[in-house]
């Protein structure tokens, strides 16, 4: 099993025991904890030991109390014109003030995600794919939680005026 599928493992740790030359749990298991240890810190290199070894001490949970709720479209969508643009966002803030209501919940951090089409680009190979695009994203934190469909509409508006895309042409976007 390679190290970058253990839990807690991520680009940065992976690196470092990639630089080792430690890529998968077998060479991760010939290692004595101590040197581990000493190597990453007692936590780390204590949680390194076990996972390799298949020891996960955590606590099993049956329920994680939802962090956020949002809705997603990254495929398919191409803003032509403002009104393009306006009628997604305007369909995307009503998806999830209905999911936020459904769950009795409110939320006060707004995040709008958009890929927009890099500079030069050809058309996505995949039928209606994204191809090769930037990542934007903006948040907002609103004063007072909310669940209001036109309150999101228009902080929503306003983060999408902020990254300044000039023309409207093949991009897509997320609300989340």
């Amino acid at each position: 099993m390679s190290i970058e599928d253990l839990p807690g493992v991520g680009w940065s740790l992976q690196e470092r025991l990639n630089r080792k030359g430690i890529y998968d749990c077998k060479q991760l298991q010939a290692i004595p904890k101590e040197i581990l240890q000493g190597d990453f810190g007692v936590k780390t290199g204590d949680m390194l030991w076990c996972y390799a070894r298949g020891i996960d001490n955590r606590q099993v949970q049956n329920y994680q109390e939802r962090k956020s709720i949002g809705a997603e479209v990254n495929w398919g969508v191409r803003f032509n014109s403002p009104s393009d643009a306006h009628h997604f966002l305007t369909s995307l803030c009503e998806e999830v003030s209905g999911r936020l209501q459904e769950a009795f919940l409110i939320g006060r951090t707004l995040t709008l995600k958009i890929k927009k089409r890099k500079e030069g680009a050809r058309e996505p190979e995949k039928f209606m794919g994204c191809g090769s695009c930037d990542n934007l994203s903006k948040s907002i934190t609103l004063g007072c939680a909310t669940n209001d469909a036109q309150v999101m509409l228009r902080v929503t508006k306003q983060i999408f005026a902020s990254f300044h895309l000039g023309g409207f042409i093949k991009c897509s976007a997320s609300y989340h």
